[in-house]
């Protein structure tokens, strides 16, 4: 992975954040959960303050997903608990993300998906997604 910048990219006309975050974003819709965590780690490594525990969030969604993909369904739920207790400690929006929204995307993944997978129904599911608002925080 190359080294973590913090060049500033335009991507929507009100809305300018680091390129990663974007690159992160894109992953995480793709289904990439992977390599969505490592992009936005790399942002996480130079970040501080509340950008750092909305990056941790987003990571530890990203990586609970990862673990349902691999039937570690233990793992995924822990792991998303930590990510909910960092996200709603987040202000929303941030950094145009509706903090609700998304939680409340993995929620509804999770509290079906979850169980029909450990009673052994995988079935394919609407996986959740970042979408960003329109908002800005000033």
């Amino acid at each position: 992975m190359a080294a973590p910048t913090r060049d500033r990219v335009e991507h929507h006309p009100d809305l300018i954040y680091p390129d990663e975050y974007y690159q992160g974003i894109d992953l995480f819709n793709r289904g990439d959960y992977f390599e969505a965590h490592e992009t936005w780690e790399c942002l996480w490594l130079v970040s501080s303050g509340m950008e750092k525990g909305f990056l941790q969030g987003l990571i530890q969604c990203a990586v609970a997903l990862y673990h349902y993909e691999l039937g570690r369904y233990g793992a995924a739920k822990r792991t998303l608990e930590r990510a909910f207790r960092r996200l709603e400690k987040v202000p929303s929006p941030f950094m145009s993300l509706s903090i609700p929204d998304f939680l409340h995307q993995m929620s509804i993944f999770f509290d079906y998906e979850l169980s029909d997978a450990q009673a052994g129904r995988h079935r394919p599911a609407t996986y959740p997604t970042v979408q960003l608002c329109e908002t800005r925080r000033e």
